[in-house]
């Protein structure tokens, strides 16, 4: 992207003038210049449909949540021996397809911009988090929260994104059958289940304080009748 052009010297021979582009602006116009000429609206974009590409584009750089769907699928059973197979699945950021199309050609080209990637240069962008556990104040449950570790750039026979949780790209464990961080989802059902049942022991105390407490003034009143 060529920049403004530079003077040696200001007008009336003073002190010269340059712009120093952020690198936050060059890589929201080259956002906006892929997704206005990407080919996939007959109009031209509006203001507000570029606002709601950059809300939802926001949101896949926020958390890892996207929309995985199949056009078909098999099951075999009964229960308790179900299993379901699950076939050529996509993923999806928005139900709106024109907007779910639009907001991988904006990351994408905002990363090729992080980058220095040409802009014709397909690309897929590796969103990569891990997950982690933490403990609800209120409810003493314990959360699942996930942190961004790294967003990687690789070549691709199109602009695609891809979700890693834990190593696991979650789009390939579907269609493989598998679930990504089947471990940790594991820990965090039987880590609850303890502190529940943890929960549950310290109110059982905390009422049977509060009933010693109850019959000694029962026993206090009986005095005085």
């Amino acid at each position: 992207m060529i920049g403004p052009k530079r003077y040696k010297k200001g007008k009336g021979g003073g002190k010269g003038r340059a712009m120093d582009w952020p690198d936050a602006a060059i890589r929201g116009a080259c956002a906006v210049w892929a997704v206005r000429n990407a080919g996939v609206t007959k109009k031209p974009l509006s203001t507000k449909r570029i606002h709601q590409i950059i809300q939802k584009g926001s949101d896949i750089y926020d958390t890892p949540n996207a929309t995985y769907s199949s056009t078909q699928f098999t099951m075999t059973g009964p229960y308790p021996s179900t299993e379901m197979e699950l076939t050529d699945l996509t993923m999806k950021f928005s139900d709106d397809e024109e907007l779910d199309k639009l907001t991988v050609i904006w990351i994408a080209a905002a990363e090729k911009a992080r980058n220095r990637w040409p802009m014709s240069r397909k690309a897929k962008v590796k969103f990569c988090w891990h997950s982690e556990l933490s403990e609800d104040e209120k409810s003493s449950r314990l959360r699942q929260y996930f942190v961004l570790d790294d967003i990687e750039l690789v070549e691709s026979t199109e602009d695609e994104i891809a979700i890693i949780v834990d190593g696991e790209n979650t789009l390939d464990s579907l269609n493989s059958g598998r679930w990504f961080n089947r471990d940790r989802m594991s820990e965090l059902g039987i880590r609850n289940m303890i502190n529940e049942t943890d929960m549950l022991w310290r109110k059982f105390y905390e009422l049977r304080e509060e009933i010693d407490e109850l019959h000694v003034t029962m026993d206090k009143l009986m005095v005085h009748l």
